[in-house]
């Protein structure tokens, strides 16, 4: 199982195709606050809610914009077209969820090296399958450690609904924070913050005027609005139905059991079936 390490070379590797940014300085920002080890959210309920789950997902994010780019440009025969917005998608890609950066603090620490040792040893004894909320918290760690050396008997301990608890350090908004603090490095272009602005448009508070006519204005300056928008949808998607075990970035990754049933639309159906049946490198 990779982990935030092998996340962070991915990251960087894909930021250094951004040429004539400057993102030398907002790399270096991004590792001194955290990036590469924050979670991008704070409970499993949610996404990747693990150590490097923020940098993880905004690699899926990365990837499947950069895909849609090359799909939208075989199809419409405007191959260099999509090919121009590359860099800037691998750009807002990576500091779309920048505001996440600070957000998230440790519920619990992690257990030791020891203890991690002495769980997995009795998980496979047992062949109980571990999942990172346990293996990445001290005290649920413990629990289910007396849980396996009784015997496993009886349902396992519960695990916290939050692993991490949210800070709010900067009220600025969502999308704004993100924005903010990417400005700081780099000279964001106006369609990619506009793109950053409005990946969260379907989850945003919407006030009847100007909000929508704003977005749609949007819409019409840069593709990348949008692209960025179901990107963002895919990757959540696809996180929310790959396990914690089963993450690669490297190798083909399909989920061990069929997703649950949702109360949505064929076309999203097909969206996770596609993504269960891609290679995503």
């Amino acid at each position: 199982m990779p982990t935030y390490l092998d996340w962070k070379r991915e990251a960087i590797s894909w930021m250094d195709k951004v040429h004539g940014k400057g993102t030398d300085e907002l790399l270096r920002f991004m590792d001194e606050k955290g990036y590469f080890t924050a979670p991008a959210s704070s409970s499993p309920e949610h996404h990747s809610a693990f150590v490097g789950g923020l940098c993880y997902h905004s690699l899926l994010v990365c990837k499947f914009l950069v895909r849609q780019l090359q799909n939208y440009g075989k199809w419409s025969n405007k191959e260099e077209y999509y090919k121009s917005f590359e860099e800037s998608a691998i750009l807002i890609a990576l500091v779309h969820d920048l505001c996440k950066i600070d957000n998230y603090k440790d519920s619990d620490e992690e257990p030791t090296k020891a203890q991690l040792g002495y769980l997995v040893g009795l998980a496979e004894k047992h062949k109980f399958k571990l999942t990172a909320p346990i293996k990445n918290q001290k005290k649920v760690a413990s629990a289910y450690i007396t849980w396996l050396k009784e015997g496993a008997n009886g349902e396992p301990p519960a695990i916290p609904k939050n692993v991490y608890e949210f800070v709010e350090t900067l009220p600025l908004g969502h999308s704004e924070k993100s924005i903010f603090l990417a400005q700081r490095f780099v000279q964001l272009s106006p369609e990619e913050a506009l793109a950053i602005r409005f990946h969260m448009w379907p989850f945003d508070p919407k006030p009847e005027f100007p909000w929508d006519k704003m977005y749609n204005t949007a819409c019409k300056m840069t593709p990348l609005v949008k692209l960025l928008q179901h990107a963002d949808m895919e990757a959540y998607l696809y996180e929310t139905y790959i396990t914690p075990e089963q993450l690669s970035l490297k190798e083909e990754v399909k989920p061990k059991e069929e997703p649950k049933p949702i109360p949505a639309e064929a076309a999203l159906q097909a969206t996770l079936a596609a993504i269960a049946d891609s290679n995503i490198e």
